[in-house]
């Protein structure tokens, strides 16, 4: 992944807001560039592993949604044409040795999924780039996750609050600070508010990736209340990085603007 020390790295999630269309799939591939997303990530699963066997209704939603594996190998052949990092989250092992297959070098854990260490065993050995994000998820928890990163793991930790869609009062923004004090990786936001002002102020908290749902236009897909479409993804995108431009790196002494007015200085 290509995220530099003081660059904001924008995934665009299209999760399973294709509704099982690879048509659609394909169109927000096109989107997400449009908007300059750094990465589009979709979801990769088998309804039968994922869904909950009790409730009949996430699993019909979840098998509407759902794409062939071979679906995955040409969008990421399509997304590597159009020059975006292509990755997904793997709800099972099965997909997740699928993704592995194609090349792919990221993979991202869900929320739901932070506590299943069988699952982030096998990422760990499958991908350089691991990104977790911590929705009801204790210190204690990411924790056991950080015991089974290998050294040379890429890890990337996401600040994430599992409420659809999610109060802007509950966002928590304090906790970007929190895990930059505890862990030595990179820490980002993955955000569930129905707009982009939040994700903005995770910048401003010191967040360096931004995860935010993201749709075609007008389209009533199943994320559809936690989503922004192209244009707003972008205007999220020139704006996160004009906060990010402002904050800088820390400098001290005196600055190259400052030199002028050395003359005045008094001692």
């Amino acid at each position: 992944m290509l995220v530099g020390k003081n660059k904001i790295y924008f995934i665009a999630e299209a999760g399973i807001n294709h509704s099982g269309s690879l048509k659609k799939a394909i169109k927000l591939i096109d989107d997400a560039c449009h908007a300059n997303a750094d990465a589009i990530k979709f979801q990769t699963y088998k309804t039968e592993l994922r869904a909950p066997k009790n409730n009949q209704e996430i699993f019909d939603i979840l098998k509407m949604c759902e794409l062939k594996f071979e679906d995955f190998k040409t969008l990421k052949d399509y997304a590597d044409e159009k020059n975006i990092q292509f990755f997904s989250t793997p709800f099972d092992i099965e997909s997740a040795e699928f993704l592995s297959e194609l090349n792919i070098d990221t993979a991202k854990i869900a929320s739901f999924d932070s506590t299943n260490i069988a699952l982030i065993e096998k990422c760990v050995d499958l991908f350089e780039n691991l990104i977790i994000s911590t929705g009801m998820t204790s210190i204690q928890q990411i924790d056991e996750i950080i015991k089974k990163i290998k050294l040379e793991t890429n890890l990337i930790i996401l600040h994430c609050i599992s409420s659809y869609p999610m109060d802007p009062s509950e966002a928590r923004l304090a906790n970007i600070e929190k895990l930059k004090s505890l862990y030595k990786y990179l820490i980002g936001y993955s955000d569930h508010s129905s707009s982009i002002e939040v994700p903005l102020y995770a910048i401003a908290a010191g967040a360096k990736v931004i995860e935010k749902h993201f749709m075609l236009e007008n389209d009533k897909c199943v994320d559809a209340p936690v989503s922004v479409s192209k244009n707003d993804f972008k205007i999220m995108v020139g704006k996160g990085n004009e906060i990010n431009s402002i904050i800088g790196l820390p400098e001290f002494g005196v600055r190259d603007i400052e030199k002028e007015l050395l003359a005045f200085r008094r001692y």
